[in-house]
């Protein structure tokens, strides 16, 4: 699985402790590996979030790949 970061995620994760940047990381990579998502849960209208024990949250989408590579065009 492929991972798109957003300019807006990297801007907000640039401002992220070394701490949380590393169990974002962590995490980002579990899905790209191993398509593990670990606590997350569906909000509707194909937004998603990913949870952590400590209240954080991730929004993400999924994107089919088809439309990913029309992206870096």
């Amino acid at each position: 699985m492929i991972i798109e970061r957003t300019d807006e995620f990297r801007k907000w994760f640039a401002k992220q402790t070394e701490k949380s940047k590393a169990q974002i990381d962590a995490r980002l990579k579990n899905i790209e590996l191993h398509s593990y998502f670990g606590d997350h849960k569906s909000l509707g209208e194909k937004l998603l979030e990913l949870r952590w024990k400590n209240g954080r949250r991730v929004y993400y989408t999924l994107v089919p790949s088809d439309t990913c590579s029309s992206w870096r065009n």
